[in-house]
């Protein structure tokens, strides 16, 4: 059994996703966005689950998404495999963190690519000058940061939910737009043994 979690506030269209191929669509919007868009005809009905955030800020739809693959890891079987449709390469440390627990399962980022009129032209163009993108955030560096500051509080009074967990990494370290690097700290802090995952929920081994 498959599941998609699709970002449509990233894709703004269902053409190209090929659906049918899964059991289980979870399909999530962004507040401003009203309408659904797609050309293609399907044989059979589609199971959609339809998740429209209510708030426009940075990365709520992705949180959202992040919540949903936590809270479906723990209700349901390993058997089933979850897939992320999105152009935001982002969702890959969030998928290895799935993959990396006890009972792990398939979840993979489909990295949906559209190719428009205008970008075909484009190729055919003179190379153009390219922005060197800024230096990535070094999770050697951020790790040891964020787990003093995890350590130095109480455990009730530590994030008791993924999702709450996550938002405190993003906040503590700056993190905004960048949930690879929160899937990788994720991760480490479950294979240091600092915390075990419950579905969506956290208990503290230290």
């Amino acid at each position: 059994m498959k599941f998609a979690f699709v970002d449509y506030e990233n894709l703004n269209s269902l053409d190209q996703l090929n659906l049918q191929q899964y059991d289980h669509i979870f399909l999530f919007m962004g507040a401003n966005q009203q309408q659904i868009q797609f050309s293609e005809r399907f044989d059979h009905p589609l199971p959609f689950t339809l998740i429209q955030v209510k708030y426009v800020s940075k990365n709520n739809l992705d949180f959202h998404i992040a919540y949903y693959l936590g809270k479906l890891d723990g209700e349901t079987p390993p058997e089933v495999e979850f897939y992320v449709l999105s152009q935001d390469k982002g969702y890959q440390g969030i998928c290895q963190f799935v993959e990396s627990q006890k009972n792990a399962r398939v979840c993979k980022l489909i990295n949906i690519e559209y190719t428009t009129q205008a970008e075909m032209a484009f190729d055919t163009e003179e190379p153009h000058i390219k922005v060197t993108p800024s230096p990535t955030h070094k999770v050697s560096e951020l790790y040891p940061k964020y787990l003093a500051y995890l350590l130095s509080k109480p455990k009730t009074k530590r994030p008791k939910k993924v999702i709450s967990l996550i938002n405190e990494i993003t906040s503590y370290l700056s993190l905004q737009g960048n949930v690879k690097v929160v899937g990788e700290l994720l991760s480490m802090l479950l294979e240091n043994g600092i915390m075990q995952l419950n579905g969506v929920k956290m208990s503290y081994l230290e």
